[in-house]
């Protein structure tokens, strides 16, 4: 039990707000995550990501693209924009 109950305390203080806005949409959504890499939280806000998106963290405006990228700690925002696609050449 006294195992369990810091399991549970340390997924507590883990946790963090992420704000996500769509630019394409216009919604702001907030999600609670442990995340500590953009590959995991992109799983968990996959539904707010239409087609292909470049994605953008505010507080640092690092681009994350790879999944292996490191997310800052604390609560942070993204920026999700649409990809231009070009069509012809």
């Amino acid at each position: 039990m006294h195992y369990y109950h810091n399991y549970l305390i340390l997924n507590f203080i883990t946790m963090r707000k992420v704000t996500v806005v769509s630019t394409a949409t216009g919604g702001k959504n907030e999600v609670l995550s442990s995340a500590t890499t953009w590959g995991e939280l992109k799983g968990q806000i996959s539904e707010y990501m239409t087609g292909e998106m470049k994605v953008t963290v505010r507080e640092t405006r690092n681009d994350l693209s790879n999944a292996d990228a490191i997310l800052p700690e604390g609560d942070f925002t993204l920026f999700l924009f649409p990809v231009k696609v070009k069509s012809g050449r």
